[in-house]
């Protein structure tokens, strides 16, 4: 969890309870909160492949992960990068398990607008170049086409997303991608 995340009180024990199922990848539902109200995002549960990830799936505080199949494939974060970590952690992790369990509990709490979360950090074109530079390692790195063109979606979605453009990714790198 993130400084501006927290659990439900029944989290711990329904988690406890779903290990027992032997998924490798489980994400729960959450609740975003804003200092004016409180919403739960709505969601499926069920499997879900690479192909038709859920909501929410690039980030990893909304999961639990099997310790064994995270040690078999030596998963880790990158270290030193700022923006995109979780994205690229659960593309490798979700890739080699072939998607995620969406559990049907809502267990999450996530909180917008406070001052310690860590998407306040300055956002740079090296920081955006840098996730698709790892997106990019992801699809070269795989011989399964299937991945590749997973891969190869992922990054122009975030060419061409309002993020980037906001903060002029397209200017501030000369066109190069």
């Amino acid at each position: 969890l993130d400084a501006d995340d927290a659990l439900t009180d029944d989290a711990i024990d329904t988690m406890t309870k779903i290990t027992r199922h032997g998924y490798n990848i489980v994400q729960f539902g959450q609740y975003r909160c804003h200092p004016t109200y409180k919403r739960q995002d709505s969601f499926r549960k069920g499997w879900y492949d690479i192909n038709g990830l859920p909501r929410r799936w690039a980030m990893v505080w909304n999961k639990i992960y099997s310790t064994a199949f995270i040690r078999n494939y030596n998963f880790r974060f990158i270290e030193g990068m700022q923006f995109g970590e979780d994205e690229v952690f659960n593309a490798r992790c979700m890739l080699k398990n072939g998607g995620v369990y969406h559990a049907p509990q809502t267990l999450m709490l996530h909180y917008f607008d406070d001052k310690k979360s860590l998407c306040r950090g300055e956002l740079s074109a090296e920081r955006l170049q840098r996730l698709i530079r790892e997106l990019t390692k992801i699809a070269e790195e795989s011989e399964d086409v299937a991945v590749r063109l997973w891969a190869y979606k992922k990054i122009e979605v975030h060419k061409n997303s309002e993020l980037f453009k906001r903060f002029r990714y397209r200017e501030e790198s000369n066109g190069k991608y």
